[in-house]
């Protein structure tokens, strides 16, 4: 087992610990989903990996020239609705998506 692989384990069992949390994936970069829990299932992993693609290709259409251009080592994308928000990151080589019930 590789040092990221331990490391992203450990934030996978950190962030499942968190009380707002409902649903949490580990997710390849293809969208096969390696590990979850709670209400996070395959369908959900692969809508997540094309949010992370789609988000990351966006961006790095926007950068302009090499002194600002995006670092493709980690990407995030939130998004809320209603009282649920979706937390994206992809590190490397896997995708860890977080979803949780926020208080209003």
């Amino acid at each position: 087992m590789s040092d990221n692989t331990i490391a992203v384990s450990e934030v996978f069992k950190r962030v499942q610990s968190h009380s707002n949390v409902i649903g949490l994936g580990m997710i390849s970069p293809r969208g096969e989903l390696l590990s979850s829990s709670g209400t996070f299932d395959a369908a959900l992993g692969r809508r997540a990996a094309r949010l992370v693609a789609v988000a990351t290709s966006t961006l790095e259409q926007t950068g302009e020239d090499d002194e600002n251009s995006i670092d493709t080592d980690a990407e995030i994308v939130r998004a809320r609705r209603g009282n649920r928000e979706l937390v994206v990151a992809r590190c490397d080589d896997v995708i860890l998506a977080v979803l949780s019930c926020c208080a209003r």
